[in-house]
């Protein structure tokens, strides 16, 4: 049988939501024209074809149920079983990277899901209609007859997460699983089943947050594609509910292919990423191939468009980039597994190389725009098993396994990220810097006025921190605005307004045979005003800045630092700062007692998780003088409540020179470091 063109009025469309112009007419396919849309000739058919032939549609639709259950030539997605609570137990982390993984094709053989408290936490609210769909908010509960638009708090992201279905369907997955209690496949069954019988996709619907707008369509295929053969040998799962199930994800399907997202951002690699589960997992559907080719072709462009060519993704937030690169990674992954080859793994492999580079020692992505606390060891394990690379595997697994390479400086000057490290252990000093051009994505959403910010840690604990996302909530921009305002950043303003996103690398040096590293950035920060920031990694224990505010723009300079959450001491009389925890790291930032400064506290907020947030202990040091100025900050790590003794000055190089010297001592020893740019 031959698919969509045997259907009269299926939908079609002109323009795009995301446009002025949009058209939309026709309908869903329907449950009953299921089989008008499959490919006979595909591999075990012949018996839900035959079926067909004798007993009608029900006779097929039991057939095409145990043909499911027992199929064993396609290979189903391994994500459910990856995204374990745990990061090392990838079951293909110790095979060669072009061995297909064992077991992950039957799905009476597919890898165990983990199970936690929280996920039986979650499956019985959901039974309640119970739904926490972000963590900013309170769970709701939807009563017995569940609207799945409804928007209790007037926020987005909440009806967004209903749609994609993402805060309950893998912890009941993992219920089931585990348990194998009936009423956890009857729960995710029933859930889906009522979710596609009043989520039919109309012109409406395809509006963003709606259930048929572009990133919704792409997490739920994503998602379906994976957890349905955990349900399939439940009595729930019905032929009927197969028959409705299938009809609704080629819909998905269809809807990806006819009504493209236009912009360049994730959006497009989230639905694209949907189309290609789709397409891999259900060879099934006669235009699979079609779909499969335009997936592959889809998300070659975007990594072409979207990924810049160090590999950062150029929406300039860490946690957007590791969520892309899972994607490409998971469909690589699953395509091998099914005999094909997408033509974009050499980027990917660039994508995860950042990853990997700029990776806390608590292998956490840097918090910087919007970027949650986003654990990198997840892509590094799938990158480590699909690259064959043994120092992500050392990355995914906390050095437990692979090898650690002997460079730890990095630098990725295209998307402006760079990264110090002493050493591999979590105990590392390390500091991630951040100054970039202007985000890819034309609305510049995830990207914060943030240009010159840093991370820092040591000993096992972040010390100086960025306040992170706390909202998406553009209908509250009191919850939003001030995490992505450039003052609650660690850099420089100009009497405190927001800078442009125009940075970009005048030096790097990765080693200067001395033991020491660094960095010299430029943002175009202000009009008449550019910012210049040096940051010197010396002797693999501490950091000097030298910030430069260079331009004829008047007005009052002010340098800002965040330390982390905790006990602190801000003493203005000596214009220095440091965290006092009684035991483990602590940070001082030390300003020469005689520098044209002065030191002001500040409020800012860090924001740990979504709707959450504490008090950062912030201060500014505020300079004498208007532009051109400078600035000479050291950022010491020790351990302890004993600070060490520091005493440095700038010996050469006037304001604005290409060349300048610092000398100075930490804890007694002494320590010369230069700038010499091109």
């Amino acid at each position: 049988m031959r698919s969509d063109k045997q259907i009269a009025g299926l939908f079609q469309t002109e323009g795009s939501p995301y446009r002025q112009t949009f058209a939309f007419e026709g309908r869903p396919l329907k449950p009953e024209e299921l089989f008008l849309v499959l490919n006979w000739q595909q591999p075990g058919l012949a018996a839900v074809r035959a079926a067909f032939n004798t007993g009608g549609f029900d006779a097929a639709a039991t057939a095409l149920l145990a043909y499911f259950r027992n199929r064993a030539q396609v290979a189903w997605p391994a994500w459910p079983a990856l995204d374990n609570h745990t990061n090392s137990d990838d079951p293909r982390e110790s095979l060669p990277a072009d061995e297909p993984p064992p077991g992950l094709a039957k799905a009476s053989a597919l890898p165990p899901l983990s199970l936690a408290d929280k996920d039986r936490t979650i499956a019985t609210n959901a039974l309640r209609h119970i739904f926490q769909t972000h963590s900013s908010r309170a769970p709701h509960n939807y009563g017995p007859d569940i609207n799945w638009d409804e928007d209790p708090y007037n926020a987005i992201e909440w009806t967004s997460g209903m749609h994609r279905m993402t805060s309950w369907d893998l912890a009941v997955a993992r219920c089931y699983n585990a348990t194998k209690e009936p009423t956890y496949a009857g729960l995710w069954i029933n859930l889906i089943r009522d979710w596609i019988r009043k989520n039919p996709v109309t012109k409406e619907r395809c509006y963003f947050p709606k259930s048929w707008d572009s990133i919704q369509v792409g997490f739920r295929a994503r998602r379906w594609c994976g957890l349905l053969p955990y349900f399939l040998d439940a009595t729930d799962c019905t032929p009927d509910f197969l028959v409705e199930f299938l009809a609704a994800l080629y819909n998905h399907a269809r809807r990806i292919v006819v009504l493209p997202y236009p912009n360049p951002d994730n959006f497009l690699i989230i639905e694209s990423a949907g189309l290609a589960d789709i397409a891999l997992t259900f060879p099934e559907f006669f235009d699979a191939d079609e779909w499969r080719q335009k997936a592959f072709e889809r998300l070659a462009e975007t990594l072409s468009s979207q990924v810049l060519p160090d590999g950062v993704h150029h929406e300039l937030a860490p946690g957007y980039h590791l969520y892309c690169a899972l994607l490409f990674l998971d469909v690589i992954d699953l395509a091998r597994r099914n005999g094909f080859k997408p033509p974009f793994r050499e980027m990917v492999e660039s994508m995860a190389q950042a990853v990997f580079g700029w990776a806390s020692p608590m292998r956490l992505a840097p918090v910087v725009g919007d970027t949650l606390r986003t654990d990198a060891r997840r892509v590094l394990m799938r990158a480590a098993h699909v690259f064959g690379r043994s120092d992500f595997l050392a990355g995914a697994t906390d050095g437990a396994k692979g090898s650690w390479p002997a460079q730890r400086n990095f630098a990725f000057r295209s998307g402006g990220f760079y990264a110090f490290r002493s050493d591999w252990t979590k105990d590392a000093v390390w500091l991630a810097l951040h100054c970039g051009p202007r985000s890819g994505d034309p609305t510049e959403c995830h990207a914060q006025l943030d240009n010159g910010t840093f991370e820092l840690a040591a000993f096992g604990r972040y010390l100086m921190r960025d306040p992170g996302v706390y909202s998406y909530n553009w209908n509250h921009p009191e919850e939003r605005a001030p995490f992505r305002s450039t003052a609650w950043h660690q850099t420089l303003t100009l009497d405190g307004a927001n800078s442009a996103r125009a940075g970009r690398c005048r030096d790097w040096v990765a080693d200067d045979g001395h033991g020491n590293a660094s960095v010299t950035v430029e943002n175009a920060a202000y009009p008449g005003l550019t910012h210049r920031r040096t940051v010197f990694f010396v002797a693999q224990r501490f950091f000097v800045l030298v910030d430069e505010a260079l331009g004829d723009a008047g007005g009052a300079l002010d340098l800002h630092f965040n330390l982390t959450p905790g006990p602190a001491q801000i003493e203005r009389a000596i214009k220095c700062a440091w965290t006092n925890f009684p035991a483990g790291g602590n940070v001082l930032v030390w300003v020469e007692p005689t520098a044209p400064v002065i030191l002001r506290e500040e409020q800012v907020w860090f924001s740990p998780w979504f709707g959450q947030k504490e008090p950062l202990p912030a201060f500014a040091y505020r300079h004498a003088e208007k532009a051109p100025a400078r600035f000479l900050t050291l950022l010491v790590p020790f351990q302890g409540l004993a600070k060490p003794e520091v005493a440095a000055r700038i010996v050469a190089g006037a304001v604005g020179a290409e060349t300048l010297s610092v000398e100075g001592s930490v804890a007694g020893a002494a320590f010369r470091v230069q700038r010499v740019m091109a």
